[in-house]
């Protein structure tokens, strides 16, 4: 151990000492990425957070929506029944109106024929008595002799 010297030693020490100094700088900096490690950690669960709560709040909008949806459907479904039931009432009333309308034709038809007929008898006037009352026997026989 003659190689052991004081100056040795020192040389021993020295790149000891380096080591030393080294291997803190490297703590450091291990720290240090570990503190940004934990600080993004800690972020990064804040955002899942958050993404979490937009989740649930834009679950719920959806589910609002939907109930919304849902109710707009019934409305929609019961003014659709209106509709065709009024659709089919108006169906209804035309159907009487025409009808009526062919009722009304028949009788105005019959009534022209009425009045073609009493046009048709009535219609010359005689000239004087005498040919009023052969008009009379001539339509109804039966009053004859008065």
């Amino acid at each position: 151990m003659k190689w052991l010297t004081i100056k040795v030693l020192q040389y021993i020490a020295g790149a000891l000492l380096i080591a030393c100094i080294g291997l803190g700088a490297k703590g450091c900096a291990l720290a240090s990425e570990r503190d940004v490690a934990i600080a993004d950690k800690n972020t990064a669960l804040a955002d899942k957070k958050t993404a979490i709560t937009e989740r649930d709040s834009w679950k719920s909008k959806t589910a609002d929506a939907e109930a919304a949806n849902r109710a707009y459907d019934a409305a929609f479904d019961q003014l659709q029944a209106a509709a065709e039931e009024k659709q089919r009432m108006a169906d209804a009333a035309a159907q009487q109106a025409a009808a009526a309308v062919a009722a009304a034709q028949r009788d105005e038809a019959k009534a022209e024929r009425a009045l073609g007929e009493y046009r048709r008898v009535f219609g010359k006037k005689p000239k004087d008595c005498e040919a009023a009352l052969l008009a009379l026997d001539r339509v109804c026989p039966s009053l004859g002799g008065y």
